[in-house]
């Protein structure tokens, strides 16, 4: 009896042991082809799937608003006629038929678009300084109207004028170089209507204005490389200011009923302790009546 037991128990053994290697190989294949997911899942995320998905999703709903659009181009210009400051919107249609008519609206304007040519439309249109301006272009049809909105214009992004240089000589003559920051700010400043320094006393209160006199600019900067424009322009302050405690001075350009202002481009003080000019600075809009 002992002797059938043997093989019989050898057999047991043997046959735990080889479950047992199954088992380990098993293990080692499941962990194997666990890493291998792992590392997978990271390709995919070092792909940028959600950054792409997120890329194509915009450029999928930019197709989606360009194939519903009326415009395959829009271009907005700044321009000065009559002492008014205008808008000339360049349109080009997607489709025009014979009998449509194009226009281009303001808030407060419908201006009918010329043909130039083929396939480009002009409209002129007058905007007001201190509003953002919401433009509309509208195909009238025989069917009816479509209408599509343009970009909003905000006056500032046709405004970027700098100070680009000040000067103070012993003969107390203020001197200052601007420059249109932006080309499209170029049609202003060539034809500015004045310019002026105002002056202020201690407290803040206007006391004089004195008109600049143009003069050639010596700025370095090309034109014709930067597409900028610039101006200069001096003054001689009267000797009678520096009998004041304390006086300050703003440069004040104006055109077609636009007025732009500086902060302080110089100081003076009787005890020496203003600043003697400022190394440069921008002009804002003032909307002051």
């Amino acid at each position: 009896m002992d002797n059938n037991k043997k093989p019989s128990s050898a057999l047991a053994v043997g046959i735990i042991v080889i479950l047992l290697i199954n088992t380990f190989i098993l293990w080692t294949k499941y962990d194997s082809l666990e890493n291998r997911i792992d590392n997978l899942q990271n390709s995919i995320y070092g792909l940028s799937f959600n950054a792409d998905y997120g890329d194509l999703e915009s450029r999928i709903l930019e197709e989606i608003k360009n194939s519903s659009s009326l415009i395959t181009s829009s271009e907005t210009k700044l321009a000065f006629r009559n002492g008014k400051m205008m808008l000339t919107v360049s349109l080009v249609p997607k489709l025009v038929n014979e009998g449509d008519k194009f226009y281009v609206i303001s808030g407060y304007e419908k201006v009918e678009a010329r043909k130039i040519d083929e396939v480009s439309y002009v409209a002129n249109l007058a905007i007001k300084p201190d509003e953002t301006t919401q433009l509309y272009a509208v195909i009238e049809t025989e069917e009816g109207n479509v209408q599509e909105a343009l970009p909003e214009i905000y006056i500032d992004q046709y405004l970027a004028i700098d100070i680009s240089g000040i000067g103070f000589d012993e003969d107390n003559t203020l001197s200052i170089e601007i420059a249109a920051r932006v080309e499209e700010t170029s049609p202003f400043l060539e034809s500015l209507e004045e310019a002026k320094v105002l002056i202020y006393d201690q407290i803040g209160k206007k006391v004089m204005e004195i008109p600049f006199e143009e003069r050639e600019s010596n700025n370095s900067l090309s034109e014709v490389d930067y597409g900028y424009k610039f101006k200069a322009f001096q003054v001689k302050l009267p000797d009678e200011l520096f009998e004041m405690e304390y006086f300050s001075a703003k440069a004040v350009i104006e055109n077609s009923g636009i007025t732009l202002i500086t902060d302080e481009i110089y100081t003076y003080s009787k005890d020496g302790r203003a600043t003697q000019g400022v190394s440069g600075g921008q002009f804002f809009i003032s909307y002051e009546e």
